[in-house]
């Protein structure tokens, strides 16, 4: 209310009503609202709350929404809207810190990450810990356990290489403790293991023992001018058709036409389905700077990022960024019969650019000298 004072006393003078910004739209009045603690509507996904909003509200009227300009409160993609709606965003002055993660590290002591975040962004902190003084740590239960990774491909692929080479950094950079094992017979693959790159249509074989299983999905290909809808949004040239009896609804990894690329079928193990390959045929995403962070995130989870962790992130968009997309109606064109021949006209002036440019360039003849 500091923020839009002015604004919100006008409206409320010219008849509006004042709601909450939450599921249920409750009724309130200026006075119940500012002493109310807390944002009612911090933990809401916005777009997901302006899409009810226009269900119970319709789009005559005009609706003047004003929110928090948090970056989490935005998720999904951005509903389109009529002009009706006028959302006014504001940035509160706001810093945290939170130790996020703690793990037992490959020297046998424990790497902290403490996550500092405020509204121009947020960013990491790493510390080890000899052994000795892991006792020191308070608030969080270190994760001890060593993921172990493993991969099947045929020998000589080059989407093999991609694979081991982000491990390679996710282990180097983030000093968590891993063990990878690239196979290309089946029968050399671990007893046991927490992840399987299994980098081919063919099916993996009964009895194996991974918690999760990535495998290439089988089916037509089809060649896309899209992106993948992960961090660094990198291009997509070719996918995998997904059968029509598809029921898996937990898409991981979409394209920017919505189409699934992974897949999660959850359950006593694991298997993610992917649609395309890791190769640069396919995607940039192995060319690109986050391709060892999406992995990242794969391989630990969601419980591994700072927020799943009941961490207060505090970053902000720039309101031009959550501007919605409005709607508007389409000018049709009147079926009178008449013919669209604009483009007779642009190839005469293409004509009457080259004859002009011909003559500019032929050279004249010079006259006779004495």
């Amino acid at each position: 209310y500091r923020y839009y004072k002015t604004k919100v006393d006008s409206l409320l003078q010219a008849g509006c009503e004042l709601h909450y910004f939450n599921p249920g739209f409750e009724k309130t009045d200026i006075n119940t609202a500012t002493n109310t603690k807390g944002d009612a509507a911090r933990h809401d996904n916005y777009w997901h709350t302006v899409r009810q909003l226009l269900a119970v509200a319709g789009t005559q009227r005009p609706l003047y929404i004003f929110s928090s300009s948090y970056l989490h409160n935005f998720n999904g993609i951005r509903p389109a809207m009529p002009p009706t709606v006028h959302w006014l965003l504001y940035t509160p002055a706001d810093t945290a810190a939170f130790t996020s993660s703690a793990f037992e590290n490959a020297a046998g002591g424990i790497t902290t990450i403490t996550t500092r975040t405020s509204a121009a962004g947020s960013n990491n902190i790493y510390a080890d810990i000899p052994g000795s003084e892991a006792k020191k740590i308070t608030g969080i239960t270190p994760d001890t356990a060593t993921l172990r990774v493993s991969m099947y491909a045929s020998a000589g692929i080059a989407d093999a290489a991609y694979i081991k080479a982000a491990i390679a950094a996710i282990q180097q950079y983030s000093n968590r403790k891993i063990t990878f094992t690239a196979c290309s017979s089946p029968s050399l693959l671990p007893a046991k293991q927490n992840w399987l790159f299994w980098l081919s249509t063919d099916d993996p074989p009964a009895g194996i023992q991974a918690n999760n299983i990535l495998r290439y999905q089988k089916g037509r290909e089809e060649d896309i001018q899209s992106s993948l809808l992960t961090a660094g949004n990198p291009s997509l040239y070719k996918r995998i058709i997904p059968a029509e009896t598809n029921t898996i609804n937990n898409i991981v990894w979409a394209d920017g036409f919505g189409n699934p690329i992974l897949q999660k079928e959850a359950g006593p193990q694991n298997t993610y389905h992917f649609y395309s390959r890791f190769n640069t045929v396919w995607t940039d995403l192995v060319w690109s700077n986050e391709f060892t962070n999406v992995l990242y995130k794969l391989l630990y989870g969601e419980d591994a990022t700072p927020a799943a962790q009941g961490f207060k992130d505090l970053r902000m968009a720039d309101s031009n960024q959550l501007s919605p997309y409005i709607t508007v109606k389409p000018i049709t064109a009147a079926k009178n019969g008449a013919k669209d021949i604009s483009w007779l006209f642009w190839l005469a002036a293409f004509i009457v650019l080259s004859a002009e440019r011909m003559i500019a360039l032929t050279p004249k003849k010079r006259g006779a000298h004495a």
